[in-house]
């Protein structure tokens, strides 16, 4: 549409350093009224506005959890994106070492294995209770001897391996 075209112009503008962000506000509000229109725009148009941190306050409000996650991966709105519903969105978060106090504790597996890839709080991950996460602490070489005895063979030799390539490097 001409409106949609007009705004991917002042974004243009924007990133060209012709335009400041406050000329930018202004006009996405004045001109296109976007504040009304944010929380129902596509995920790729609101995606584009992230950039400007034009109503940061409503984009994290979107229904598609890939504002959201973009919100996330440029460490946007962590507080309250640490706490989302959508659990990529958190996964997102971790992976590029936002909010891991909060995460660490996430109900989600997969968030908390994104947490101890990056060798965070392994003094408390290496007791949890999926097994996939006390492998993920076991490959990374942490308190590698703590594994000797676990129940599963796979965390096991993960240990082993990680103590042989901490002896051979």
């Amino acid at each position: 549409t001409i409106r949609r075209r007009c705004v991917t112009v002042v974004l243009d503008e924007f990133e060209q350093g012709r335009l400041t962000k406050e000329e930018c506000y202004f006009v996405f509000d004045t001109q296109f009224h976007l504040s009304d229109k944010i929380l129902s725009m596509s995920a790729l148009d609101a995606i584009a506005l992230i950039q400007t941190n034009y109503r940061l306050d409503l984009l994290v409000q979107h229904s598609s959890y890939e504002v959201r996650s973009e919100l996330a991966r440029r460490g946007k709105c962590v507080d309250i994106l640490k706490s989302d519903s959508d659990i990529e969105v958190r996964r997102t978060l971790a992976q590029y070492g936002y909010g891991l106090d909060t995460l660490v504790h996430d109900e989600s597996t997969s968030v908390r294995q994104t947490v101890a890839s990056h060798h965070y709080r392994l003094d408390l991950l290496v007791n949890d209770i999926s097994a996939i996460i006390r492998r993920t602490v076991a490959s990374s070489g942490y308190a590698s001897n703590l594994f000797e005895h676990d129940e599963l063979s796979v965390i096991r030799k993960a240990a082993k391996k990680s103590q042989i390539k901490r002896l051979v490097f």
